[in-house]
């Protein structure tokens, strides 16, 4: 009888530990990085791609949406489709790049959030090495609101680096922000940041969670604890 009932609590604790494993995390976890590889690795499965390449070069309108995502930014800002720092096409301002503190909002316009979303930022040179977390994306929605990635500090001669973000499941977002911020000297001056342009957009929708073979063990747990407590009976 002993040997019985343990084998019932055994059985119990099986399905408890099924569950668990097989349950979504209760908390948000955002990873940054820096390095395409190491993003697209990460990522897995299919990403979308948006290299600028299909739009029209020209101002985007605000409230826009292009390719798969709705523009909205400040009027002091004008996000503008233009030629790329590296041939093709790119994002840049009115004068061909973004300056230092503009900052352009996207909005995910498909059936669902994102998980991972990564681009190239190509930067000008500059007198001075480039502090860390001077260019960014912000996750502006979803339970990783205020999360971002920024760049490592950048040597002065310019060049390009890439930024991402992916978030676990549950922690999906719509909205993100790219923007720059202006920091300050030791006498709280304004620093120059040097010109930039995004480009090679890079991102993925939720990966479908595998319910049926989660199903599957919790029913078989559950009838191997029905025959358990039979037998105790």
């Amino acid at each position: 009888m002993t040997c019985t009932r343990h084998r019932a609590k055994s059985a119990a604790a099986w399905v408890f530990a099924v569950l668990s494993v097989n349950a979504a995390p209760g908390f948000a976890n955002t990873v940054a990085y820096t390095d395409r590889a190491a993003f697209l690795a990460a990522a897995g499965g299919a990403l979308i791609a948006d290299d600028f390449e299909s739009h029209p070069p020209g101002p985007i309108a605000s409230a826009a949406t292009l390719g798969d995502f709705k523009y909205s930014f400040p009027a002091t800002v004008q996000p503008t489709v233009v030629p790329g720092a590296h041939g093709g096409q790119g994002l840049g301002g009115p004068f061909d790049v973004f300056v230092g503190g503009d900052v352009v909002s996207l909005w995910h316009a498909g059936p669902t959030g994102l998980r991972a979303f990564g681009m190239s930022v190509f930067y000008a040179p500059s007198f001075d090495t480039i502090a860390a977390d001077v260019y960014r994306i912000r996750i502006d929605d979803g339970a990783g609101a205020g999360t971002s990635a920024g760049n490592p500090a950048l040597a002065n001669a310019g060049g390009v680096f890439f930024l991402g973000l992916i978030a676990d499941a549950g922690s999906e977002f719509r909205q993100l922000s790219l923007l720059s911020v202006v920091p300050m000297d030791v006498n709280g001056d304004p620093l120059l940041v040097p010109a930039y342009q995004l480009d090679d957009f890079a991102y993925a929708l939720p990966q479908a969670a595998p319910e049926p073979a989660t199903l599957g063990l919790v029913l078989a747990a559950a009838a191997l604890l029905a025959a358990q407590r039979r037998r105790v009976g």
